[in-house]
């Protein structure tokens, strides 16, 4: 049996196109219905709301008026001890930290040629001195004119320069010590043959100390000699007061500032020469 065209839409192709269809119509009906549904509202916490609190204003301290500078001790004493003379040492007669006393002997020298010197010196003032005395006798006699008798005396002056040149030379052959101190480091040895000032040590008196510091300029309208502070050594881990002695003659124009030199009162044998710290000052 023949199927027409319409037939085989009806009986066939149409159900199946329904079968097709009908399932996307009930998902956008779907879609729409859940569109049109507001969304659940969400639940508030119970929970309390928590506030930053404001800061109270903190009463602020006062600027301290007291201020810190770096502090230096220095020998107000110090020397270097060297050669007066050309000559050979002797001896060395301390040791590097060794202390000694004002007008000690800290080095002799060699000096024996010095001593042959003089005798020549003192001879020929004898010599000389005996033909002067001729001298006067034949002039008075009238034998030799004035001339010689003028020339004998000075041969008996020029004698005698000498023997005082050689005495003041031979008064180097012993370096005596110009202060009470100890000596710092020695820079030569017995026996070496040194020239006119040549290093032999460096000496300094440990005991009479100057600090030393450097303040801002703008200080010196109130830092005056007399002012004190308090001085804080690092080495010793001690404050020591301190009194202002003298105050610099210029001003460093590129950092203004000017230094101070001071004084610690009082003995401290244990502070020595380059120790440091800090000075504290209180500014009125």
């Amino acid at each position: 049996m023949s199927f027409s065209c319409r037939q085989f839409m009806r009986t066939c192709f149409l159900p199946f196109a329904c079968a097709l269809f009908l399932p996307y119509a009930a998902g956008a009906e779907n879609v729409s219905q859940s569109m049109q549904t507001p969304p659940p509202a969400t639940p508030v916490s119970s929970s309390p709301v928590v506030t930053t609190p404001q800061m109270s204003s903190i009463p602020m301290e006062p600027a301290t008026s007291r201020e810190r500078m770096r502090i230096l001790l220095v020998a107000n004493q110090e020397a270097t001890i060297a050669s007066r003379l050309y000559g050979t040492i002797k001896e060395i007669q301390v040791r590097e930290s060794e202390s000694f006393k004002k007008g000690q002997a800290l080095v002799t020298f060699d000096c024996r040629e010095l001593a042959a010197e003089r005798g020549v010196a003192q001879a020929e003032l004898k010599l000389h001195n005996t033909t002067n005395q001729a001298n006067t006798e034949l002039y008075k006699e009238q034998v030799i004119g004035d001339l010689e008798k003028k020339l004998s005396q000075v041969k008996v002056e020029e004698a005698g320069a000498k023997i005082k040149a050689v005495s003041a030379k031979m008064e180097n052959c012993s370096i005596m010590a110009p202060f009470d101190g100890q000596v710092v480091e020695l820079q030569a040895k017995a026996h070496e043959t040194l020239q006119p000032g040549a290093p032999i040590m460096l000496i300094q008196n440990s005991r009479d100390l100057d600090a030393h510091v450097h303040v801002p300029s703008k200080w010196m309208e109130w830092l005056k000699p007399g002012s004190t502070f308090t001085a804080f050594i690092e080495e010793t881990g001690k404050s020591y007061e301190a009194k202002v002695t003298a105050v610099g003659a210029r001003v460093d124009p590129v950092s203004r500032t000017v230094k101070i030199y001071a004084k610690l009162p009082g003995d401290h044998p244990e502070l020595l020469p380059g120790m440091s710290g800090y000075a504290e000052f209180k500014q009125p």
